[in-house]
């Protein structure tokens, strides 16, 4: 039955009369769960039935909102089954198991924790643990600043500025003007020891600290980051730029505040007068005044790649990337010469350098927002896309990052491809393809992106009526309701539109894949490896890899994943929140991952994390968390 709870008003109570009138078709079993101390009613309970060919689970939860509550207990509707239950399997709250088999229909029974019927492991189906048991200590321990030793570690924060993105471009999918901090190692003042940048947003300064032989840290150049503060940092990179042998460092700039190619997009490049003093060169970086994302430098060649993410205000548009060879300096922009397609990347959002081929030269391999992941091999001179070559061609997603690294053994990188997740209302399936739609739908002179969902043949726009009327006031301007608004494709609301075919203009970026993957190296080429559910809960934005090699010399490869999202839009989904951290170790006899659980990884389930970074402190090894608005968090690894 059911009971509510009116505004200003008397309550409501719904008897549900399904059994009295339908009783052939309206079968159940209920249970009453009752659990070991003070969890009197075995709240948290996992309960699986198995009802001849099918399978129904439920948690045991009372809250089913605000101010909203069922009664205790679980009910599974059978509708004309009447048959018995086969099996019923009870994960109770602590992870202890209990089986039944066999349980009578339309009625109820009292299952007690303390008391289980357990059934031989051969009924059931083996399946693997999700995360490995707890040992002595975790792998990484966090360093508080609550300690007096460590009292500096206050001050390391990243702060972001108050923007709405949306009220500029109300149907971005993210706020892609949220996404710092970024975060650089190296040793800039040549100490030996390593230090560390922390990038800024709008008005809210940068910071470089340098290491002491304690492993603490200061501040340093204060009054410099103040003079930069107006743009915002996206990412950054310390390298040897001029080859002078000291380190020096590269800015990307991004954010969305202001209209495309305003200055506070150039990049800054940052010499290192030899002591650690950095002084901005304004010819260290060629003219660029775009949204940018990344810049990775290879090992390998003369090259550095900078990333553009998306066209302000322009949410779609191919953004500008640029390919710099490093044999001089100043460096020159050979984009053009040696790079193809390179205005035409997409909206780039993460790029590396690693040997994919096995010639011992570096690759380009850049992921993006509704593009596929793209690999180019500079070999012959001039980078020649091998992406089809390598299976990565039906792979257009909304990646957010990659990481390339060898772990079997191959001297062949693997690629670790951070993506949205399976938390959002984009889900591409065989039945409905999701699009993003690029074009001057407005009749302004720039383009903007529409997703597009395609059912039966027929686009229907994916945004509610009023988003897409604040973005697409002419799309709009003929729909009277939310009733027709629901019917409507854009047949109906486009008056540009001629017989069956969309104007030849529109750019399409499709939607085939939002699960992160792991593709592995071997002989017969790269192979997508499957990921476990926990790391498909929100979006990956970047990994960290790292290899132990035991007395015995056995290879332990861990994976650590950081990511979610400040800002994500809510009509298109829950807020991305779910994919914080995530440790897996990697098998390498039988090619597959094993979830680590938070206790035992030591690093957070919460947060939004841009970045983890390892870095040496006082000669031992850390890793830092790049999060989202508020004090960084470092990391001792503990199993050297």
């Amino acid at each position: 039955d059911l009971v509510t709870n009116n505004i200003n008003g008397p309550a409501s109570l719904y008897i549900n009369q399904t059994r009295q009138r339908a009783p052939e078709s309206s079968n159940f079993i209920r249970f009453e769960l009752e659990g070991k101390g003070m969890n009197t009613q075995g709240l948290g309970a996992h309960v699986t039935i198995w009802v001849g060919d099918h399978v129904q689970v439920s948690e045991h939860y009372l809250s089913r909102g605000f101010q909203s509550s069922v009664e205790p207990g679980i009910h599974f509707g059978l509708g004309g089954y009447t048959g018995r239950i086969d099996s019923v399997q009870v994960r109770w709250g602590d992870g202890s198991v209990s089986h039944y088999k066999d349980l009578a229909i339309n009625t109820t029974h009292k299952l007690n924790q303390s008391d289980p019927k357990p059934e031989p492991a051969s009924a059931f189906v083996s399946v693997a643990p999700l995360a490995r048991s707890i040992d002595a200590q975790p792998y990484l321990r966090r360093k508080s600043a609550t300690n007096k030793s460590a009292s500096w570690l206050e001050n390391l924060r990243h702060v972001e500025n108050e923007f709405d993105a949306f009220i500029d471009e109300p149907t971005l999918p993210h706020d892609a003007s949220q996404l710092g901090p970024a975060l650089a190692v190296g040793d800039l003042n040549g100490d030996g020891l390593e230090d560390l940048f922390i990038g800024g947003a709008h008005d809210l300064p940068a910071s470089l600290w340098f290491q002491k032989p304690d492993g603490s840290f200061e501040s340093v150049q204060e009054d410099l980051w103040r003079e930069w503060e107006q743009g915002e940092d996206s990412d950054a990179l310390i390298f040897d730029a001029n080859k002078d042998g000291h380190l020096d460092l590269w800015l990307v700039r991004g954010g969305g505040e202001f209209p495309g190619g305003h200055p506070v997009y150039q990049d800054v490049l940052f010499l290192n007068q030899g002591d650690g003093t950095l002084i901005p060169d304004p010819e260290g970086s060629p003219p660029q005044r775009a949204n940018g994302s990344v810049i990775a430098h290879s090992s390998s060649d003369p090259y550095l790649f900078v990333g553009g993410r998306s066209v302000v205000w322009s949410y779609g548009a191919d953004a500008s990337s640029i390919l710099l060879s490093t044999d001089s300096y100043p460096f020159q922009d050979v984009s053009e010469s040696i790079l193809p397609n390179w205005r035409s990347f997409g909206m780039v959002t993460d790029a590396t350098w690693a040997d994919v081929t096995g010639d011992g030269r570096d690759e380009l391999i850049v992921v993006g927002e509704w593009m596929p992941v793209q690999v180019f091999d500079f070999a012959s001179g001039v980078g020649v896309e091998i992406s089809t070559e390598m299976g990565l061609d039906q792979t257009s997603g909304y990646w957010q990052s990659v990481e390339a690294v060898d772990i079997n053994g191959d001297n062949l990188a693997e690629l670790f491809l951070g993506n949205l997740g399976l938390n959002t209302r984009l889900q591409p399936s065989e039945g409905s393809k999701i699009e993003l739609w690029v074009a001057d739908f407005e009749q302004r002179g720039i383009p903007s992106g529409l997703i597009v969902e395609t059912i039966d043949g027929m686009p229907y726009p994916f945004e509610q009526l009023n988003e897409l009327g604040r973005e697409f006031p002419s799309l709009a301007a003929s729909v009277e309701s939310y009733s027709e608004y629901a019917k409507a494709s854009l047949v109906d609301l486009w008056p540009q539109w001629t017989n069956s075919e969309p104007p030849s203009s529109i750019q399409k970026n499709p939607l085939q894949t939002v699960k992160s993957a792991i593709w592995i190296s071997s002989s017969e080429g790269y192979t997508k490896t499957p990921l476990p559910l926990d790391l498909q809960t929100g979006p990956i934005r970047d990994w960290w890899v790292h290899q132990d090699e035991s007395d015995a010399g056995e290879l332990t490869t861990h994976i650590v994943s950081v990511g979610n999202f400040a800002f994500w839009r809510p009509s298109l989904g829950a807020p991305q929140l779910g994919n914080a951290v995530s440790h897996l170790l990697w098998d390498q006899t039988n090619q597959t991952f094993q979830s680590v659980s938070p206790v035992e990884s030591g690093l957070p389930h919460k947060g939004v994390h841009s970045t983890i970074l390892p870095m040496s402190i006082a000669g031992a090894p850390y890793v830092w968390l790049g999060t989202h608005n508020t004090q960084l968090g470092l990391y001792e690894w503990t199993k050297e």
